[in-house]
């Protein structure tokens, strides 16, 4: 197998295996399933970090951690993780307090279900959240880098 299909196919599993056990997580915790949950953002493990954290456990196993492509998946890391624990929990907080406004209106149904679902929605990650999906990322790139 070529290396760059090997790096690729790295980071996607880890990810899909960070969706997977989000998905499988929630279900347990509500004690059903509910599709929609499939793609949701914030919870736990962060699938984002586990694809960018697999993607430079990947890149500096296959170049090297001198290697210019190992810098950029850094760097792309760090903007990705620090959005996920900074910006998107900003939005998650903004959203909650759009809906406490939006109920106290007097306005239509739909409109108010609307804001019930924005205040609800997580989006942003914890830094635990955060810990786990770069461990399960660096994790899967070290097994997956040797077996493939």
């Amino acid at each position: 197998m070529s290396d760059f299909p090997k790096v690729l196919i790295i980071s996607l599993f880890a990810g899909v295996l960070a969706q997977v056990i989000k998905f499988i997580l929630k279900v347990l915790k509500n004690g059903k399933i509910d599709w929609s949950d499939w793609d949701d953002y914030g919870g736990m493990p962060s699938a984002h970090t586990a694809f960018v954290a697999s993607l430079c456990t990947a890149v500096a196993l296959q170049e090297g951690v001198a290697s210019s492509t190992f810098a950029v998946t850094c760097i792309i890391s760090a903007i990705l993780i620090r959005d996920a624990l900074g910006l998107r929990m900003y939005i998650e907080r903004h959203g909650k307090l759009i809906s406490q406004l939006i109920s106290k209106q007097p306005q239509e149904e739909k409109i108010k279900d609307y804001a019930k679902k924005l205040g609800t929605e997580r989006i942003g990650h914890t830094p635990i959240e955060v810990i786990a999906g770069g461990s399960l990322g660096v994790i899967c790139a070290f097994l997956l880098f040797y077996f493939l």
